[in-house]
């Protein structure tokens, strides 16, 4: 036994000696030659920070956790904020989202919510009582400077806004904090007075406050007002205000806390609960947070999985490289009697170095990019997920230990007395015609077509890994040319044709990273924007892209205040472009009282069974929420809402006195439709005051009116006559305004801020998608030229290295010194001319492809006009541009190229 045992342990210490050696060699060649070193390390370290930083960001913002730090804000002991939405027991998911149709309640139920919650609060717990106002406008002491404030909030403490321990001075009654841009504006400080207005109901005129300043906070137009500046003087007469009632304590709110809760008709936000949602609790209401839950694993499986496999193509050309320059050691092992495992532990102990130093730069990298994340939005480093860390450390390890593998079984199979003479190795196997490869990639077009008719996602994921197989074992098609019976290239071509050939394990790698970038990127952009533009043609828009809508932002200003303010927001359109045409909408807001609008209209069917105020199966307006539109046809045409041959029987409708209503089973057989106008005063007056019983709307008036049927707007639009026939309000809602030069995506935010500050208490709308939609098809395309550039500069840069002593012997028997940039400037030029066009073409059809399956497959039932849509710009810049570019930066790197030392050498 101590034999044995003996002899075990002197195997294992041998290993660890052999293990020492080899890692000191690999350890001194990295040191030696830091430029490679940091370049391997960037290479392998950038994409892995870029992709987990993303994906994690994603997690986090969609984490409940996150969610909480939203409306519970940093503080960890403000452990559930509670609203009262109804005066019957209610059900609620996780998130605090009631379940079903509540009744609001209103500010005026304060005290026998305070009065309930006080019963129930557990003993070590605090309750801070505030009041949320949905704008508010703030103006100094003289009147001369004002401002809209959209976030206004009422509390006696600021303990909820602060992080953990801070200490926070109690925020008496007549005092505020205010936003640092909203003083900036109107060059305020600490110790100023400043008088804030609430809007109030429509039978009462705003309500003022003066309040002094005691503190400048960096935030976005918002003010925090002490408890009892406004309530104090009246709560019913305050409009849109709702109190909510956090609780700071020690202790968490559990699920069973917040179902006692619901009982009494409060809604709960528990941080408990979200960060440990109950399995017995019912599905998020939100549907985006339901999507983006399901999807977040798959999002990130495919993320890691093409992270690994790009990382490795792209990765295994540097280990290529330095197993050519890992001769001298090799010959240096062999002759002091080492094996071929021995030579193997030398290429392994390389990407161990390489990715142990390429581990720490992405973990530090990681950790910035998420530090910054956190501490910019005033979250804690707690957010940070110790998995995205872990993650980050061990992918580089691991990609640079499964790249160098085969280069060490290559040079491990090496013969020794090849070693000895000097000579390299015998030309790579990699490069080979296998006519297989062009076989699937013959059979993943029918299989992707099948897909695409089908609607299958399982076939279709099964169809795109054959056509990148097929593309990638095409590639020596490319590279492997016949140049028997032709004219014969320069001889830097020749040179070129023959390293890449001979150089497989370099190039096949670098051409399979280059092309499945390429075609992924192209289908992702193609993917990306047929989304987009599915997405805008699912709602109902208020003007063309570009256009500008101009409204105020108190739904309560008179009709002449509206007007005005209207008309000074036009005017500073205007000034800055060139209008073409504007236009004013006319109607009834939704949002015209805090609880609904004061009236509304209803069509009535023919045999009386059913009424109607809108349909819900038709598009929304997606910029504005509606009752209803009174329109002679000016409107509708100037917005793009109705064209053609629809156009013009809606204007002659609407200019005979009709309407055009939004399901056709509600007009008769003659053409006629019964509507009615409702007075909801009363019942929103009800709701208002949070009362048990609501009474039942009142009838203004009913007409038989002349209608059409349309299907671009879920909304009843009205003729001026018809209007007038129903004695139902018309009330200016805004301006469109048609610009000679559109308003672009980029320049939307500034363009906005630069209005609303010119026209105070407007608020301007830029008729566009959000940029987070628009900027994923360009960030597709500057993947495809980023990694086309920097694919080929490492190929160029490899390549030049690798063939220094074919060039000096050239060099030697007469040859220009300028071969040495040409060979490896054509062989970057060249693998960039042959892959990047094939692969975007290929792109193109898979993206086609993919956008028809997902469409037909029914998986994202928003998305139900989803057609392909082709980028053109950018497919063609892709198209041409990579290529350009990749040759553009192939001859610039190779005439830069000096003349580097060995990656591994025992000197």
């Amino acid at each position: 036994m101590s034999e044995g045992g003996s002899g075990l342990s002197h195997g294992i210490r041998a290993r660890a000696n052999t293990w020492k050696i080899v890692l000191r060699i690999s350890r001194r060649a990295t040191i030696r030659d830091r430029w490679r070193t940091l370049t391997s390390l960037l290479i392998v370290s950038l994409p892995i920070v870029l992709v987990i930083s993303s994906i994690t960001l994603w997690s986090m913002m969609s984490s409940s956790r996150y969610l909480a730090i939203q409306n519970l804000g940093p503080n960890d002991s403000t452990q559930a904020r509670i609203t009262r939405v109804s005066f019957n027991p209610i059900e609620q998911d996780y998130l605090g989202e009631p379940a079903g149709d509540v009744t609001s309640a209103s500010v005026d139920s304060s005290s026998v919510d305070e009065f309930q919650l006080n019963r129930w609060l557990p003993s070590d717990a605090v309750m801070v009582t505030t009041l949320s106002f949905p704008s508010v406008n703030v103006s100094t002491e003289d009147g001369l400077r004002s401002a809209l404030v959209t976030t206004a909030t009422e509390t006696s403490s600021l303990d909820i806004f602060a992080e953990k321990d801070e200490q926070t001075p109690r925020l008496e009654n007549g005092h505020a904090v205010l936003a640092l841009d909203v003083a900036t504006e109107l060059n305020v400080g600490v110790g100023d007075t400043i008088h804030v207005s609430v809007s109030s109901t429509s039978m009462k005129p705003s309500i003022t406050a003066t309040v002094m300043i005691d503190q400048v906070a960096d935030q976005e137009r918002s003010i925090v007002v002490g408890l009892g500046t406004f309530a104090s003087r009246s709560p019913s007469e305050l409009q849109g205000t709702s109190a909510h009632y956090y609780i700071l304590s020690e202790s968490p709110v559990t699920w069973d806390d917040v179902q006692l809760l619901n009982h009494s008709g409060f809604a709960v936000i528990s941080r408990a609960v979200l960060a440990h949602p109950p399995q017995n609790a019912p599905p998020p209401q939100s549907t985006e947070f339901s999507s983006a839950q399901a999807w977040l694993p798959f999002i990130i499986v495919i993320g890691v999985l093409l992270v690994f496999i790009e990382l490795i193509l792209f990765v295994s050309p540097l280990f290529a490289v330095a197993q050519t320059n890992g001769i001298p050691s090799a010959i240096t092992m062999l002759a002091v009697g080492a094996t071929r495992f021995h030579l193997i532990r030398l290429m392994m102990s390389l990407g161990l170095v390489l990715g142990v130093l390429s581990a720490f730069l992405s973990l530090a990298g990681v950790g910035i990019v998420l530090g910054t994340f956190v501490q910019t939005q005033g979250l804690s480093l707690s957010m940070i997920p110790w998995e995205a860390l872990v993650f980050s450390f061990i992918s580089p390890i691991v990609v640079c230990l499964i790249a160098c593998y085969a280069p060490s079984r290559d040079l491990a199979d090496t013969d020794a007395t090849t070693l000895f003479s000097g000579h390299t190795r015998a030309p790579s196997r990699l490069v080979r015609k296998i006519p297989f490869y062009p076989l699937l990639l013959v059979l993943a077009i029918p299989l992707l077509m099948w897909a695409a008719m089908a609607g299958a996602l399982g076939i279709l994921a099964f169809g795109l890994a054959l056509l990148i197989s097929g593309i990638i074992g095409t590639a020596p098609y490319f590279v492997a040319y016949d140049w028997r019976g032709r004219r014969p290239p320069s001889l830097g071509l020749r040179l070129a044709v023959r390293d890449a050939v001979r150089n497989g394990q370099r190039t096949l790698p670098a051409m399979a990273s280059l092309m499945t970038t390429a075609l992924l990127a192209t289908a992702l952009l193609i993917t990306l924007t047929s989304a987009n533009e599915a997405a805008w043609n699912a709602h109902a828009h208020l003007g063309p892209k570009g256009s500008v809508f101009v409204s105020d932002a108190d739904v309560t200003d008179m009709v002449s205040q509206a007007r005005v303010i209207h008309d000074s927001a036009a005017a500073a359109v205007t000034d800055r472009r060139s209008v073409s045409s504007a236009t004013t909408l006319s109607g009834l807001k939704w949002e015209s009282t805090h609880c609904g609008p004061s009236i509304v209209i209803e069509t009535i069917s023919p045999d009386e069974s059913s009424t109607e105020s809108m349909n819900d199966h038709v598009p929304s307006l997606a910029e504005l929420d509606l009752a209803y539109i009174v329109d002679d046809g000016t409107f509708l045409s100037a917005s793009n809402l109705i064209s053609g041959d629809e156009m013009v029987k809606a204007v002659t409708t609407l200019n005979s006195g009709g309407a055009i209503m939004p399901k056709g089973s509600y007009i008769s057989e003659s053409g006629q439709a019964t509507l009615r106008a409702l007075d909801m005063s009363d019942t929103v007056e009800a709701a208002t005051q949070g009362s048990n019983t609501v009474p039942d709307p009142t009838t203004v008036s009913e007409a038989q009116i002349q209608a059409i049927t349309w299907s671009k707007l879920n909304v009843i639009v009205l003729s001026p006559k018809a209007a007038e026939v129903l004695k139902v309000p018309v009330l200016p809602l805004g301006q469109l305004l048609i610009v000679d030069k559109p308003v672009s995506v980029w320049a939307m935010s500034g363009f906005i801020s630069a209005i609303e500050s010119s026209a105070p208490g407007s608020s301007v709308t830029v008729i566009q998608p959000p940029l987070s939609t628009i900027i994923m098809p360009y960030i597709a395309t500057l993947i495809a030229l980023l990694s086309a550039t920097g694919t080929i500069a490492l190929i160029v840069v490899l390549s030049a290295n690798a063939m220094r002593p074919d060039f000096e012997t050239l060099e030697a028997i007469g040859a220009s010194r300028t071969l040495r940039s040409r060979v490896t400037a054509y062989q970057g030029m060249g693998l960039a001319l042959l892959c990047l066009p094939i692969s975007i073409l290929s792109g193109l059809i898979a993206g086609v492809l993919t956008v028809m399956t997902i469409a037909r497959s029914g998986v994202f039932p928003e998305l139900a006009n989803l057609h392909p849509v082709i980028p053109w710009f950018q497919v063609i810049v892709m198209f041409f541009g990579s290529p350009i570019l990749a040759t553009v930066v192939a001859g610039v790197v190779a005439s830069r190229q000096q003349k580097p030392g060995s990656l591994i050498s025992v000197s």
